[in-house]
């Protein structure tokens, strides 16, 4: 179960590093403020990269060591999805 959940975790923060490059190349704006500092610093791709690689390193551990990581992993899941959600709808108006 665990496992599942992480590799959902993973897809899910994909498409939401995916979807956010799309919104940012036409036209839309980082509302994150910590993504949005380190884009201006180190540049859009390099920003999310970093953060990709940050958040699964973490959701890894947190996989491996935390006791109710079953319940952590599926409420970052909930809020990842959201996101993704959130940066579908962003590229939807930003193309009607």
């Amino acid at each position: 179960m665990i496992k599942r959940l992480l590799a959902l975790n993973i897809m899910l923060k994909f498409l939401d590093v995916y979807l956010t490059r799309i919104a940012l190349g036409i036209g839309g704006r980082e509302a994150n403020p910590i993504a949005d500092f380190l884009m201006q610093i180190l540049g859009v791709d390099w920003a999310l990269l970093l953060l990709f690689c940050w958040v699964v390193a973490i959701m890894t551990i947190i996989a491996q060591y935390y006791s109710k990581a079953v319940y952590v992993l599926g409420i970052i899941g909930i809020l990842h999805g959201s996101v993704v959600l959130w940066n579908s709808y962003v590229i939807y108006r930003l193309l009607a």
